[in-house]
């Protein structure tokens, strides 16, 4: 049956007296409804509008009238009804559209996603309280030196001064960090330990789960020996027994008993850390100088940080412990403040700020999408305000439909950063932090901040498409007779607008990465300066209770030479201090004087590896030596003191000279050296920095400490695997009791080395990538919208005689005019945001224009592919049936 008119259904409804004022607005709904489903033509929908105009004025009366009656004093409900239905409304229209629905939550996933992951980083590395008692009150000490260089070594003299005062701290507890020799079912093993104070463990208030802690009683002279186990070193090592408790274990020379193991989430001060025992107090070493402790203490009851330092500072001026240089100063400082190293905060703010612009594209581009959603119901929202709907009810309503996007993609990004914390956390190195654990998961405060994201981005996406809600819509509406509105010229600035800002952002973006893919590619493919092919490097450990004087050192380390070179499958093989990336020692650059030329670098921040090395060590690595010699049997205890120097050290300080025969030395009481051969550079420590080269080689018979950690290097005739386990097996056999601290290959070593600017490189790109695809979507989404709004505009010109192909240039002329403004907006920005990467780049400068220019080139093919369905569907344009569109 047909249906009746629709002029003849709405007045029945509104002019029946039993329907109540509240659901006027239903009745609103189906006429809206209505025009959606019913097909009439242009004449008849124009009828309509004006029986509803002349509804109008009769639901208003009516509508007063029934407030009166049936909420005489007014009523809550007014307001609850109308808004639940407004939510409602709301969750129609996002159902609807189910493509625009899915795009948005999608969009926001990213970009919220990618935010809550590298925050729940940041969090635990840089914002979550330490997991002790009232942390609030827990502080570090630190020495600041005369000349400004900062460390948190504090001397036993300034710790004896304070522990006895009671009106700054309450509590005064040191701690050092070593490693130890222990004697396990399968031999010597050697692990990370920390000595403490007797209250340290009671100060941080955390209990042990078996046993009990270290007390003040046992850092007392006389008392036995304990030990306080950590419960991976449990679990590993002891099988978690639980009767573990009064075993009696070998540490290095002594047998101490175990008295407790601490729960897993006690890492202090790393999580390296697998054992602690008593630290005993203060002994004036044969020097005469007693030793330097870290300290950690809680402030007194009632006293804040900045009274605590003043009267620091007042007694250290007033009462300087004897040794203590003029000028020094002991600070309190937040644990926090040195949780963390420069380079790790630093390169996770710049990870935050990358994450920040693919949340900045994501919201733009669902913006963009609710803008085009609101104007492409223009003609719902006039006939709304024609039946009596307020703005407001409309802003709200956008309001609605942009926090229902945002809740649903809030929801996914938290099972997105879920996942990919999941992901990322194994490659995250372990010992992120410091005086606490490090653990990478989406907590509470991750959820916090993700909602206060979900505020932000119902800000950012719903603001402005309510704001483009208009009453002054009504008029051109009704009196074009339904027809589409023309394209107004703020509707295409605005839309405009938001593919600028989108692309400039992924600009940046992508500029960042594209500088951490360079600086990547570089990094892998520098050559270490030797062959490390076959290499294998093994970290002995020579304990001083079993090898207490230099000669009996000396002649440990000559006899595991000797035996070691006899191993089948065993080439050559060398004894070091240590091996490139990070093996060896540094030396300060803090008065670098040559002989004849004074000082010619003095700077403390710059340090230069030195290592000593047998005269076997440059031919085993394959090192080359450019000019002079290598080590050899001349280069004697009671010979003049030689080294050798790289050539990048070489190139500084005699440029145009040879640098054999001359003479320097480190320091102005440091003794003078004769430089005997310049070796090839090999890239250690820091190869970020220009003076990655940098490097001395002293012989190790010449060396007045002989190493108590030695590495042995030896390259390999066949299988790596097997040459190990003979070794290990040799190793064994000479001395059960030698620790072995660990066995690598050296591209192994360098891999490690290389795995944090992997790591980074690989999530920026990762980023990058998510920022592109978002872009992308906004553009192709935009442009296509565009090409929809002005199809009868495309007609026309089609009509008047203009060719597919001019329609299609109009359209990319278009699209090109918004990449080129948001590619030289986005270059702008990507030189202000390239500056903080100067830090982590290796031989690559943050102007770089290679990045730039690959950038503008993937970008500007990017709009174009987005742009080019677009302008090829609006070169198809039936102009007959645009002209009769709506």
């Amino acid at each position: 049956m047909r249906a009746k008119p629709l002029s003849w259904r709405v007045l029945a409804r509104l002019l029946r007296r039993s329907v109540p004022p509240s659901n006027l607005d239903i009745v609103v709904g189906d006429l809206l409804e209505d025009f959606r489903r019913d097909r009439l033509r242009i004449g008849r929908i124009r009828a309509e509008f004006h029986v509803a105009l002349g509804a109008l004025s009769i639901a208003r009366s009516y509508r007063r009238a029934a407030v009166d009656r049936h909420h005489p004093h007014g009523s809550s409900a007014q307001l609850v009804e109308p808004m639940w239905r407004d939510v409602m409304n709301a969750w129609r229209r996002l159902a609807q559209t189910p493509l625009l629905t899915v795009v948005a939550v999608v969009t926001l996933a990213l970009g919220i996603g990618a935010n809550a992951a590298i925050f729940s980083v940041m969090d635990a590395v840089m914002f979550h309280p330490l997991p002790y008692s009232d942390p609030n009150r827990l502080f570090q000490l630190w020495s600041t030196h005369p000349d400004g260089l900062r460390t948190l070594s504090v001397g036993a003299e300034a710790v004896r001064d304070w522990a006895v005062r009671d009106d700054v701290f309450s509590n005064v507890e040191p701690y050092v960090q070593n490693s130890v020799t222990l004697m396990t079912d399968s031999g010597a093993r050697q692990v990370f330990s920390a000595r403490v104070g007797g209250g340290l463990m009671a100060m941080l208030g955390v209990r042990a789960q078996l046993g009990r802690r270290i007390e003040a009683a046992d850092t007392q002279p006389g008392a036995e020996p304990v030990v306080v186990l950590s419960d991976g070193l449990w679990r590993q090592v002891y099988g978690a027994d639980p009767t573990i408790l009064g075993r009696r274990v070998g540490i290095d020379a002594a047998v101490s008993t175990v008295v407790g193991v601490m729960p897993p989430s006690f890492r202090f001060p790393f999580s390296r850390q697998q054992l602690w025992q008593p630290l005993p107090p203060a002994s004036t070493r044969p020097t005469g100088r007693a030793p330097n402790y870290f300290v950690l203490v809680r402030l007194a009851p009632g006293l804040t940080r900045p009274l605590a330092q003043t009267r620091l500072d007042a007694a250290n001026t007033s009462n300087r412990a004897p040794g203590r240089p003029a000028g020094s100063r002991i600070t309190i400082e937040s644990p926090l403040a040195g949780r963390v190293a420069g380079s790790t905060r630093q390169t996770l703010l710049i990870l935050m700020g990358a994450v920040g612009l693919v949340l900045l594209i994501a919201c733009a581009n669902v913006a963009n999408l609710l803008l085009e959603s609101a104007w492409s119901r223009a003609r719902e929202q006039a006939v709304r305000i024609a039946l009596g709907a307020t703005r407001g009810r409309l802003v709200r309503t956008s309001f609605f439909e942009s926090a229902f996007l945002v809740t649903l993609g809030g929801i996914a990004a938290l099972l997105l950063a879920t996942w990919a914390v999941t992901i990322v956390r194994p490659d995250l190195p372990a010992d992120l932090t410091a005086l606490g654990p490090s653990v990478v998961e989406v907590n509470g405060d991750a959820v916090l901040f993700t909602g206060a994201l979900l505020i932000a981005a119902v800000v950012l996406c719903g603001t402005l498409p309510a704001l483009r809600t208009s009453a002054g819509a009504v008029t051109g509406m009704l009196q074009s007779g339904g027809r589409s509105l023309t394209l107004s010229r703020s509707h295409t600035i605005v839309g405009g607008t938001f593919v600028v800002v989108q692309l400039a952002a992924s600009t940046a973006l992508l500029t960042g990465a594209m500088l951490l893919i360079h600086s990547l590619i570089h990094v892998v493919s520098v050559n270490p300066g030797f062959d490390v092919r076959g290499l294998v490097a093994i970290d002995l450990v020579l304990p001083s209770w079993k090898y207490p004087t230099p000669a009996a050192k000396e002649m440990a380390l000559d006899r595991i030479g000797d035996e070691l070179r006899r191993v089948p499958g065993v080439r050559e093989a060398t004894l070091t201090a240590g091996i490139a990336p990070t093996g060896g020692g540094l030396t300060a650059a803090r008065a670098v004087e040559i002989d004849g030329q004074g000082v010619v670098l003095a700077d403390r921040t710059l340090y230069i590896p030195v290592t000593d090395v047998d005269p076997n060590f440059f031919a085993t690595l394959g090192i080359p030596i450019a000019r002079g010699r290598a080590f050899d049997s001349s280069d004697r205890a009671n010979a003049p003191l030689t080294t050798i120097i790289s050539e990048s050290l070489a190139r500084r300080f005699w440029p145009r000279e040879n640098p054999i025969g001359g003479r320097l030395r480190l320091a102005a009481d440091a003794p003078w050296y004769t430089i005997v051969g310049v070796a090839g550079d090999v890239y250690q420590f820091d190869i970020a920095q220009t003076h990655g080269g940098y490097a001395m080689y002293f012989p190790r018979s010449q060396a007045t400490d002989i190493p108590t950690q030695p590495t042995l290097v030896f390259r390999a005739s066949g299988s790596l695997t097997a040459a190990i386990g003979s070794m290990r097996a040799q190793l064994r056999g000479m001395d059960p009791e030698l620790p072995i601290q660990s066995i690598s290959t050296v591209e192994d070593l360098y891999g490690q080395f290389f795995s944090g600017s992997r790591f980074y490189a690989a999530l920026m790109s990762g980023l990058a990538f998510v920022g592109q695809v978002v872009a992308a979507i906004g553009l192709f989404g935009v442009l296509a919208s565009l090409v929809g709004r002005r199809r009868r505009e495309l007609g026309i010109r089609l009509v008047v005689g203009a060719s597919p192909s001019q329609v299609v240039r109009l359209v990319l002329r278009h699209a090109a005019g918004l990449c080129v403004i948001g590619l030289g907006a986005g270059i702008g920005l990507g030189i202000v945001i390239g500056r903080p990467l100067r830090a982590v780049l290796v031989d690559v400068s943050p102007a770089d224009p290679w990045a730039y220019v690959s950038v503008c080139v993937m970008l500007a093919l990017i709009a174009t592919a987005a742009a080019w369905i677009p302008a090829h569907r609006a070169a198809r344009i039936d102009p007959v049936r645009s002209l009769r569109f709506e």
